[in-house]
């Protein structure tokens, strides 16, 4: 391939690949701000409960939690999509759609949440960055 060529085509393409520059670096700044956040605030016993973790006690409005579902659920498709596109440019891509799948609503949820949590990476990884900042490790998940 001539060399010209290769030039023409980066001033030709040179706008979309600003862009894509751009956005690699927006989401690798992401990553290493929020995911941090979610993961040293994730109760310690989240994996090894019985029953699915609930923000809510009883006696709660049903539009408050209905307004919280619908915005963590969006929040969740956020970090899923987000954490997908990481997979192909710099940042945390397995760990950002773990914590997209961590905010999603779907059945079986967290059954599938305690078997990925197994994975000793991710595992160890997370209680890393908790110890870090003081957290005490999550708890191992028993199978289920």
């Amino acid at each position: 391939m001539d060399m010209d060529l290769v030039v023409e085509f980066l001033k030709e393409y040179s706008e979309i690949f600003w862009i894509l520059g751009s956005l690699s670096l927006l989401l690798l700044l992401f990553s290493l701000v929020v995911i941090p956040l979610v993961v040293i605030h994730i109760p310690a016993d989240y994996f090894a409960r019985e029953k699915p973790f609930s923000f809510f006690k009883e006696n709660v409005s049903p539009f408050i939690s209905i307004s919280w579902i619908i915005l963590k659920n969006l929040i969740g498709a956020f970090f899923l999509l987000m954490g997908l596109i990481m997979l192909f440019t710099p940042g945390q891509g397995l760990i950002t759609v773990f914590i997209g799948l961590l905010l999603l609503n779907f059945p079986g949820k967290y059954r599938l949440e305690k078997r990925l949590i197994r994975q000793r990476y991710l595992f160890s990884w997370m209680n890393r960055l908790r110890s870090r900042f003081g957290k005490p490790d999550l708890e191992y998940p028993d199978i289920t």
